[in-house]
């Protein structure tokens, strides 16, 4: 899982869970998720099928 600082903007991943305070600048409760590519396709790939069904 891919993960960014809010105040640095520095980007790293990680493999359990998102630490408290950022590697870069130390800063507490500023790392936020990231999406890749693939989820935001696999997101838009499923509200498609939801909007034809509909029909």
């Amino acid at each position: 899982m891919r993960v960014k600082c809010t105040v640095c903007g520095y980007s790293f991943d990680v493999q359990k869970r998102i630490p408290k305070d950022c590697p870069y600048c130390g800063r507490q409760n500023t790392l936020r998720r990231v999406k890749t590519a693939e989820e935001i396709l696999r997101e838009v790939d499923e509200l498609t099928d939801q909007f034809i069904t509909k029909d």
